[in-house]
C-alpha cells in the first residue's frame, strides 16, 4: 500500500510538543502510556523517571518495539486491558494516550475513566488525543467525501483524513462507529474481492488502500459528539485545556482530534 500511518491517527511533531508541555508541568516520577505508540514512548524516554506501557496486544507491542528511536531502560510493559489496570492507587504522575477512550467499548468507559482517576495522583495529569465528532459536523454521503479528498492538495495526511472523515460520517448517532459501514459503502465500486475501480484514479487508489489496510474491515470504535464526550469525561476529570492542532488539509478533521489536558477529580 502506498499510504503509511500518518497524522491525524498518528501523533504529529506538533502533538508531541503539546504532550511535552503537559509533562513538564508535572516533573513526573512515573509516566504511564496507554498503548504502544512509539512517539509517546520516545517522548517519555527523555525524562528520568519510571515508564509503564500498558497494552492488551502483545504482538502489536513487540512490533512497535522495533521502530522506537530510543530504548528506555526504565520502561516496563504490562500486557493488560485498560479497564483492569493493576497499578497502585495514587502511584502515577502522568498518563499519556493517543485515541484511547475511543478504543474502549462505550459500556466500559466509566470503568476506564475510574481506573485512570484511581492510579493518578491528586495533582496528576491525563494527556490524551481524543477522537470526537465536532458539534457542528456536517454529515456527507460517501461519494461527496471521496470527491472532496480527490481534489484537495496531496500531502501525507490526506489518506488518513479521508478515513477519519468517513468514520465520522459512519457514526451511528449513539456511541459506535463500525468499519463495516464503510465496507458497505465501497461495495458499488467493487469489481472483485479486494479490488475496487472508480472513474477517478485517485479515488480508485484510496478505495484499494482502504481495503488493503483494513481487511477484513471489522474494527469498531466508540465516540460521539464533542459535547457528549466532554460531559462523560468531566464526571471524572477537570478538563483544563483543549488544543486543536493544524496537521490536516481539512480543518474539521483537526477539530476531530483535539488534545485534552485532564486533572483527576479526587
Amino acid at each position: 500500500m502506498g499510504e503509511i500511518l500518518s497524522p491525524p491517527p498518528r501523533p504529529s511533531k506538533q502533538a508531541i510538543e503539546l504532550y511535552r508541555k503537559g509533562i513538564e508541568k508535572i516533573k513526573p516520577s512515573h509516566i504511564v502510556i496507554l498503548g504502544s505508540t512509539p512517539e509517546l514512548r520516545d517522548l517519555a524516554a527523555e525524562y528520568d523517571c519510571k515508564v509503564t506501557v500498558i497494552d492488551i496486544n502483545k504482538e502489536f507491542n513487540e512490533a512497535m518495539n522495533s521502530i522506537l528511536k530510543k530504548k528506555n531502560p526504565k520502561e516496563e510493559t504490562i500486557i493488560q486491558d485498560w479497564i483492569e489496570i493493576s497499578l497502585l492507587e495514587n502511584s502515577v504522575d502522568v498518563v499519556l494516550s493517543d485515541i484511547a477512550l475511543e478504543n474502549v467499548m462505550a459500556i466500559n468507559h466509566p470503568l476506564f475513566l475510574e481506573n485512570l482517576v484511581r492510579i493518578l495522583k491528586k495533582d496528576g495529569l491525563w494527556i490524551s488525543k481524543m477522537e470526537v465528532i465536532p458539534n457542528d459536523w456536517q454529515f456527507l454521503d460517501f461519494d461527496q467525501v471521496l470527491d472532496y479528498y480527490a481534489h484537495v492538495p496531496m500531502q501525507e495526511t490526506v489518506f488518513w483524513e479521508l478515513i477519519c472523515h468517513l468514520l465520522s460520517d459512519a457514526w451511528d448517532k449513539k456511541d459506535k462507529v463500525e468499519m463495516k459501514k464503510i465496507k458497505e459503502w465501497m461495495e458499488k465500486h467493487k469489481v472483485e474481492e479486494g479490488k475496487y475501480i472508480h472513474s477517478n484514479k485517485r479515488i480508485t487508489q484510496f478505495l484499494n488502500d482502504i481495503w488493503e489496510f483494513w481487511d477484513p474491515m471489522d474494527k469498531e470504535w466508540s465516540f460521539g459528539y464533542e459535547k457528549d464526550v466532554d460531559e462523560k469525561v468531566s464526571k471524572y476529570f477537570d478538563i483544563k485545556e483543549k488544543h486543536i492542532l493544524k496537521d490536516c488539509v481539512n480543518p474539521k478533521i483537526d477539530e476531530t482530534f483535539p488534545i485534552w489536558f485532564c486533572k483527576p477529580k479526587k
